[in-house]
This record gives C-alpha cells, structure tokens and sequence, in this order.
C-alpha cells in the first residue's frame, strides 16, 4: 500500500466519521499555525517600542489585547480540537470493531487454527495500534506544522539579519529535521523489530492470564496446585518481553542522547552570532527576539513533524493489517447451488492436512452415507475423528480430493441453505452468556409455534422439567457474570441443553460428537435411543469411545492413524477386524455393553 494510498484512506475515514469534526480540525489547524508566528511578530513591535520609546500606550495595549485573545483562540480551539479527537476515535474504534466483527463471522474456520492467523488478530488488538485518534490527531498536527513553519521561513526572510546568519539558520534547522527523521525512522524500525519479537511472547502471556481468571478453571488450579506453574510462566514471558524492549529502549535513548546534543550546539552557535550582532549594533532588541522564536520554533515544528510522521507510520502499520486481515478469504455464504434435499455424501480419496504441519491428519478417506443411514465413527484420540467431522460439515476443505453432496461437490452449494440442514452436537460445545430461550431458538422469530417447537426440544432432550423448574424458566441467563438471579447449569445440563438446540434444528443431517459424554448412565441410555430411534429418513453421524452406542449404528467405521483401517455392521466387524472385537469384548467385561 503506497504511502499516498494510506494518506487517502485516513483522510476517507476521517470524512466517513464526521465532516464537522474535520470542519473543526482544519479551522484549529490554520489558527494555530498562524498564532505562533503573529504573536512573536507582535512582540518583536512591543519590544521595539520599548526600545526605542516610540509609539504610544494604547497601541501597546491593542498589541497585547490582540496577543492574549490569539492566546485564548488558539486554547478554546485546541479544547474543541481534543473533543473532535476524543469522538472521532470513539467512532472509528467502533466502527473497527464492528467490521473486524462482521469479517470474523465470515472468514474460513481453518483459519482459526493457524499461528499466522492468531498473530494477525494480536498486531489488530495491541496496545497504541489500536488507538484510531493517531489518525486524525497527527494529520492535523502536521498541518499545523507545515503553517508555522511556513511563516516562520517568511518572517527569516524578511528580518534584518545578514544572508550568511539566514543561512545559518536554514542549515541548522534543516539539519535538525533531518536528524529528527533518521531518529524517528530507526526508532520505528526499533519498535517493529522489538513488536514482532515480543508478538508471540505476549500473545501467549494474555492466553494464560486470561486462563487464571476463567472461573470453571478456579478448582482445577486449586486442586493441583496450577496457580504457581501459571505465575511463574507469566512472570517468565513478561520478562522476556521486558528484556527485548529494555534493549530497544536503551538503543533508542542512546540515538535520542546524540541527537539532543547536536541540536543544542547548532542553537548556541547560531545564538552567538546573534548576541555579536546585538553588541555592534546591526540588530535590536526585538529582532532578536523574533529570530530566537523562528530558530526555536523551526527545531520545534520539525521535531513534531517528525514525531507526527512517525506516530502515522505505526497507524500505516496498523492499517495493514486490517487490510490484511479483511483480505482473508471469505466463506461464500449466499453463493452457490440450494440444498433442497440430502440423498447421499460422500468421501472420495480425501486427504487433509493443517496449514502449519506438513504431515496429514486424514489420508485417502473413502466412505459412502445414504439417506436415513446412521453412521458410528469409531477411533483412538488422534486418529481424525474431529477433522473427518469438520470436512463433513464443510468447516474444512480436503487438500486432495472431494466431498459430495447428492453427486456435486461441496464447495458448490450456497452455504447458508447448507448448514440450515445440519444439526451438530460437539463434545466440547460452548457455553455462552444468553438466554436459555436464546441458546436453544438462535436468533428466530419469537413466535408461538417455536416457543411450542422450543418446548418440545426440551422435553425431548430431557431438560424441560429442570427449566420449568427456575424462576425465570427459558429466559434464565445462561452465566453468573451478568446476574446474581442465575441458577448454576451443570456440565450433563448444558449438554442437555446442546440436545434441546439439535432436536429445535431439526435438520436433515445430525451429527453427534460423544453426544452423551457428561450425562448419566440413565440420561445417556434415553437420550441416544430416542436420537437414533426418532429421526426418520435423517443421515445420523454418531462418534463416540462408547461401543453401546456405536453397535446400534447400522455402519461402523474405525480410524486409526488418519486412515480407515475397518467399516462394515456390528456383526461384520467382530469377525472382520480384531482392533473392533477386543474393544467390543473389552466393555462388554465392564458391564458397559
């Protein structure tokens, strides 16, 4: 992204948020430009006239009435210029989050499990990048700058000292500049360098800083111990990330030192030259005056224009990655072939592997589902249970191979139609801060016949009975955090609560992931036999380590390794495939079959 480019899009955002705030921002910044230089020229004329007596009292009055409300312009300007700041980074932070918001529920899922990706959402989120009143802050007061230093070049121009102390001036100041911006340049490239080091670093310390304040981790940490291991560890990275932005810091004052001191040899050099001038004469009182405000203010302006550009290059920084991040590729939701109905899936030699891993999880998966078939997912941890559900659910996409749906490729179906045809209950299903009306309809219309439909979910699911039971039945939240009202769920009751969603769905395509894997023994038997015996002419995909589950199916597939190593009925594989045999034999001596 050109540097023009970037300016362009700052300049739209700012004009996107509120035209009066830019109004206001353009008016502060042609004020304050000019006060600096009226001011010093209204002094050098009130010095004068003390000088040299002339004049009279009420011009000296005017000049210094017209000085204090310049002054007090400029204050009520810049008062009113902090306020359009404050609001215009209130706005652009929000609308920020909003769009990142509407990306993230877009992107490819696959994403989320990249180390690229959770870098990029960190460089997004952290610290100063994501403070948007940079953006409007330091274009204004660049053009501030570029007024005051425009004036003060023309008072230089016009003073009565000689050409060669002008020149000195100009040298001098330009040298400033210069220094300044090789200091702002390295101390930028210093930041990165130190920023890119410490992404990872920190990244990692928030994950488990967040950890220790999760309150369904609070009894494992006290039970084992864990709250030493996690101090420690957090302790240690921020060490770390303390250690590599010591180093920068120490390198950037060291650079600041030098050039600090430069800048006060070159001041007094040319201050000396202007006392000579004082003492044989060539030069009043007020002149002097003037030329000390135009030096001091040229070393001023060019340091904040420096400082200003500097500040817009880690805003330029933070804006490529929001270009980046919003680059992402998207899932077509509202593209692609309707799903009207499911007659058969199906696996054809699909190999898949994680974009950070150049090993694959899933290799040559062939298996055929029909209609109205339910299918057991049988395999050791690690052996691509999850992946094979998440390529089902075209939540990933095979890196070889395909998977189709009626004899047409997924990728090929509008998404939205699609999913509005799964129902999925995962092992580890997510426990979010709503209603339990909310958990179980989504966001439907609150009309009669779902509340009948929602109801009726919950009987099934074996949840009714407890919801009815509590004060506020389906409009209990869902989360001690927002209520003291709320009544604990336990670990089997949200999972109740995941089967009541399910059952609500009524989607043609189920798919269980150890759907009973916190429920009781007594829960767990109703519940799996009403799912597998109430659900006509649906493709059920059931995984489960429960092989009394599993025998109920009526095709039985076991991976091992990411492959298919034996399928077929529960009867097929007690006599085709011997890993099927000891597991069945194993629970059946447990009593669990």
């Amino acid at each position: 992204m050109k540097m023009f480019d970037k300016f362009k899009y700052i300049i739209k955002i700012c004009l996107e948020q509120s035209k009066g705030m830019l109004v206001i921002g353009c008016l502060y910044t042609i004020i304050s430009g000019l006060a600096p230089v009226i001011i010093l020229q209204l002094t050098k004329k009130i010095m004068n006239m003390i000088e040299f007596q002339t004049g009279n009292s009420k011009i000296l009055v005017l000049f210094l009435v017209v000085i204090v409300f310049v002054n007090a312009l400029q204050t009520g300007l810049s008062y009113c210029n902090t306020a359009a700041a404050s609001l215009a980074s209130y706005i652009m932070t929000d609308k920020f989050e909003v769009s990142v918001l509407k990306k993230i529920s877009k992107i490819k899922p696959l994403y989320f499990d990249t180390l690229y990706f959770n870098d990029l959402l960190n460089r997004l989120y952290s610290g100063s990048n994501k403070d948007f009143s940079v953006l409007f802050t330091s274009i204004i007061n660049i053009g501030q700058s570029i007024i005051i230093v425009t004036s003060y070049l023309v008072s230089l121009a016009f003073s009565n000292i000689n050409i060669f102390e002008k020149g000195m001036i100009l040298i001098a100041s330009i040298l400033g500049v210069f220094y300044r911006r090789y200091y702002f340049h390295k101390q930028d490239c210093l930041t990165n360098e130190s920023f890119e080091k410490t992404n990872f670093l920190d990244r990692k310390r928030r994950l488990f800083n967040d950890i220790v304040f999760v309150s369904e981790v609070q009894d494992e940490l006290k039970i084992f111990k864990a709250q030493k291991y996690f101090e420690k560890t957090i302790i240690s990275l921020a060490k770390e990330i303390y250690v590599i932005s010591k180093k920068m810091q120490y390198k950037i004052h060291n650079l600041n030192r030098i050039g600090a001191i430069g800048v006060y040899i070159l001041e007094r050099v040319v201050y000396l030259f202007l006392l000579y001038d004082i003492y044989k004469g060539s030069l009043n009182y007020g002149d002097f005056v003037l030329i000390v405000g135009v030096l001091e203010g040229l070393f001023a302006e060019g340091g904040k224009i420096n400082l200003n550009f500097s500040s817009l290059y880690e805003a330029f920084y933070h804006i490529e990655s929001i270009k980046e991040f919003h680059n992402l590729q998207e899932f077509p939701e509202n593209k692609g072939v309707r799903v009207a109905n499911i007659n058969e899936i199906e696996f054809e030699n699909v190999c898949f592997k994680y974009p950070d891993s150049n090993e694959y999880v899933l290799k040559n998966i062939n298996l055929y589902i029909k209609e109205g078939e339910k299918i057991g997912i049988l395999g050791e941890n690690g052996s691509g249970k999850s992946t094979l559900l998440k390529l089902l659910l075209n939540l990933y996409e095979p890196d070889y191979g395909r998977i189709t749906l009626n004899k047409i490729d997924m990728k090929e179906y509008n998404l939205k139609s699609l999913y509005a045809q799964i129902s999925v209950v995962f092992q580890d299903f997510c426990k979010y801060a709503i209603t339990i009306k909310e958990f179980i309809t989504g966001d439907e219309e609150e009309s009669e016949d779902n509340l009948h439909k929602m109801r009726e979910a919950a009987r099934k699911a074996g949840i009714s009975e407890l919801i009815n039971n509590l004060p506020q039945k389906y409009d209990t939240l869902l989360s001690r955090e927002f209520s003291g009202e709320t009544t604990g769920i336990s670990i089997g009751q949200w999972q109740k609560l995941s089967l009541a969603r399910m059952y609500y769905r009524n989607s043609k395509i189920v798919v269980l992931d150890e759907p009973s894997a916190s429920l009781d023994a007594i829960s767990e038997k109703e519940s799996v036999e009403l799912l597998l015996n109430s659900v006509d002419k649906k493709i059920i995909i059931l995984v489960s380590h429960n092989l009394a589950n599993i025998v109920k199916c009526d095709h039985i597939v076991i991976l091992s390794n990411g492959t298919i190593i034996a399928e077929g009925t529960h009867n097929e594989l007690l006599k085709t495939s011997s890993l099927y045999k000891t597991m069945y034999l194993e629970q059946l001596n447990r009593f669990e079959i």
